[in-house]
């Protein structure tokens, strides 16, 4: 199943909704399930296995404890809180067989932005990349 994240989401609604006013068929709409996942105060759907939401936060996991472990740990550095939510919300590229999470870092009791890590984690969570990690 192709899958999609927030990053995508404005495009495909505006093909979407765009697509319905010239009239277009939208039969191929993904089929619901009870294992759906539906971003709040959305107007497209979603739709994501819990296999594949439950290996997501794995890897997103992952990817911050790398990001975590090369920036000097927990006492030196601090991943965005959207890397400690849930996996759907943080930007990441589905790669096929694995996953590349980008995020930003700071240094504890600060706000302002002090790294940036791109970490790539296979979707067996056997491989973890990482990718890009750099002060900024």
């Amino acid at each position: 199943m192709k899958t999609f994240n927030k990053l995508t989401l404005g495009v495909l609604t505006s093909t979407f909704f765009m697509g319905a006013l010239m009239g277009i068929s939208s039969e191929s709409r993904a089929q619901t399930s009870a294992n759906a996942y539906s971003e709040p105060d959305s107007d497209i759907v979603m739709v994501y296995d819990s296999d594949y939401i439950r290996a997501l936060n794995r890897a997103k996991n992952l990817a911050r404890m790398a990001a975590e472990e090369a920036n000097g740990g927990l006492d030196d550095y601090r991943a965005a809180s959207y890397m400690h939510g849930p996996a759907i919300e943080v930007p990441f590229v589905d790669n096929g067989q694995s996953w590349t999470f980008a995020f930003y870092g700071t240094e504890p009791a600060s706000d302002v932005p002090a790294y940036k890590s791109i970490v790539t984690v296979g979707k067996n969570g056997e491989m973890v990349r990482m990718e890009y990690n750099e002060a900024i």
